[in-house]
Order: structure tokens, then sequence, then C-alpha cells
């Protein structure tokens, strides 16, 4: 069970800030999943194939492909009433997180 000071710590590290910001704003490259081109629903297909013969998840699948073009919205209102949270720049957010999963070993390097 996640503890309430690992909640707040990750809310104040992951969650977006209350003012808009759009996925070209917060990660450029995975912006680009909006036109995916052709060639990787194949991909997906075939990774689901091989993850089922190998019992390894698959890197990606055709619902990630799906999900990746709709447009969702979050709204921070819930953290900022429950936690205290405060929003700040995306950019610093993100850089947050990072160190977060960096520091708790969920990320190399």
């Amino acid at each position: 069970m996640v503890s309430r000071t690992d909640t707040e710590t990750f809310a104040r590290a992951c969650c977006s800030p209350a003012a808009s910001v759009t996925l070209p704003e917060i990660a450029p490259p995975a912006a680009s999943a909006a036109s995916i081109p052709a060639v990787v629903w194949p991909a997906a297909w075939f990774m689901e194939g091989l993850a089922r013969l190998t019992g390894i998840p698959p890197m990606m699948t055709r619902d990630h492909l799906k999900m990746a073009r709709k447009k969702m919205f979050y709204s921070s209102a819930k953290a900022m009433r429950e936690l205290g949270y405060q929003s700040r720049p995306a950019r610093r957010a993100v850089e947050d997180a990072v160190a977060w999963f960096r520091a708790n070993g969920m990320l190399a390097g």
C-alpha cells in the first residue's frame, strides 16, 4: 500500500499544472503519436503476438496506439483541495518526476 507521504510526493512531482498544458509542451517526441505512421500498427500487432508466445509484456500494443490518439484533459483541483498541491511550470514538474523516479530506483542513471 502506498502511504499518504508517497502519494503527496508523487502528486507534487507528476501532476500537471492547473493551467492547460498540451502534450507538445510536455513531451515533444510523444506529441507525434497523434499522427501515428501506418507501419507502427503492424509492429504493435507483431509485438502483441510475440508477447503471447513468450509471456513477456509487449513494449507497444494496438491499445497503446489508440490511446495515444485521444485528447485527454485532467484537472489538478482534487490534488489542490485534498493534498495542498500547488501548480508550477510543466517542465519543472516533469524534471522533478524524473528525479523522483531515479531516486526511487525506477529509472536508470
